[in-house]
């Protein structure tokens, strides 16, 4: 049930909105799981006195609850040892059957006019060819970032307009101030927040056990050790380890922005400009109907999924405006794709079939791409 059918006003959102804003700031930075762990670091960081800071993080919680904003972990992909494979296959897949048969799905849309594009877990020993054997049409390799945007700025359009927000200009607009905001930004800065740079963590299966209890419920209360079977002396460790694969916590969808999108646009931008590719795509993320960046692992390209209305006009001047941003900082943008809303379906870390790829045993991995190569050979 969303925060209007229980009486709450677009007014009341926004401010309800403006008094998360430094709240979500601090979730991002503090890379803490679970309400009270959250609320201690926050507290000892100074941000709020214990009471306020205790009201504002039930404030967040019930935001997420009343489906105004969805929160969900950010983490390091690479520290797991894994790569993100972006995969185009040429046919429409049933986006509903694929986890039954693709335990490492992170996602899977349908495409207009035909086609579906998978973004897969992909073990970084694991061969490349067997997967550019199935005939997919081409395979490229990412580190994903979810959506951080600035609520101080966007909460009235988010709560009063959100329409106004896929209007081209104001894309633009946006983009050329934050670019002008981050150009004395470092490379290295950038490359350490977005691509964890310098950041080294221990990780085993316990620790992404852990990350997927609380992956899209990152204020979690839930007790790990009884979700997990797991003692809680043993399971302390393996959740500080966790942590240290965290960005933090960030917006997994906005109500009012997501549900005026339809479709989903996905865009690759290139260019040899690291620092200039890395504040581009800082810039976007803090944009409201932007949903989530993707680096290739060559750090020259980068995908970037924008939430949009099915109007063919503002689909053509989002490329348009894109495409010149990107030029004028000595970037390219090389191709797009369309996405149906509709079909979209997000997955958490990839322990669905639990019982047959179970994160506590030692080769789910390899086990799961063998079966994800076969369906969609099969197709």
């Amino acid at each position: 049930m969303g925060l209007a059918e229980v009486g709450w006003s677009p007014q009341d959102v926004v401010k309800a909105l403006h008094s998360t804003a430094v709240i979500y700031e601090a979730l991002y930075r503090v890379r803490r799981i679970g309400f009270y762990r959250v609320m201690r670091e926050i507290v000892r960081m100074g941000v709020r006195r214990r009471t306020a800071t205790l009201a504002k993080l039930k404030l967040v919680s019930k935001l997420d609850e009343g489906d105004v904003i969805g929160l969900r972990l950010d983490y390091y992909i690479h520290l797991m040892k894994l790569r993100l494979a972006t995969v185009y296959i040429g046919k429409t897949l049933d986006c509903e059957k694929l986890p039954q048969v693709v335990p490492f799905l992170r996602s899977c849309i349908n495409l207009i006019p035909m086609g579906t594009l998978l973004t897969l877990y992909y073990p970084e020993s694991a061969k490349r060819e067997r997967l550019e054997d199935s005939g997919v049409k081409y395979t490229v390799f990412y580190e994903r970032v979810f959506r951080e945007p600035d609520l101080k700025n966007y909460a009235s359009a988010i709560a009063e307009n959100p329409s106004a927000l896929f209007a081209p200009r104001a894309l633009e607009n946006h983009l050329l101030r934050e670019m002008k905001r981050l150009e004395d930004t470092g490379g290295r800065e950038l490359e350490e927040e977005i691509l964890g740079e310098g950041i080294k963590a221990r990780v085993d299966n316990k620790d992404l056990a852990v990350i997927k209890v609380a992956e899209l419920n990152p204020l979690t209360t839930k007790s790990f050790d009884v979700e997990l079977g797991v003692r809680g002396d043993i399971l302390k460790k393996h959740v500080e380890h966790a942590e240290k694969l965290l960005r933090g916590i960030r917006v997994r969808r906005i109500r009012g922005v997501t549900d005026g999108a339809r479709l989903a646009l996905f865009l690759f931008i290139s260019g040899k400009d690291l620092p200039q590719l890395l504040r581009l795509v800082k810039s976007l993320l803090r944009y409201p109907t932007v949903s989530s960046a993707t680096v290739s692992e060559d750090r020259t390209e980068v995908l970037i999924q924008i939430l949009t209305p099915a109007d063919i006009e503002i689909i053509k001047d989002v490329g348009r405006t894109l495409r010149g941003v990107a030029a004028s900082y000595g970037l390219e943008l090389t191709e797009f794709y369309i996405g149906d809303m509709d079909t979209l379906k997000n997955y958490t870390v990839p322990f669905i079939r639990e019982r047959e790829y179970s994160p506590l045993r030692k080769g789910w991995l390899v086990r799961a791409l063998t079966t994800a190569i076969k369906y969609i050979k099969k197709g």
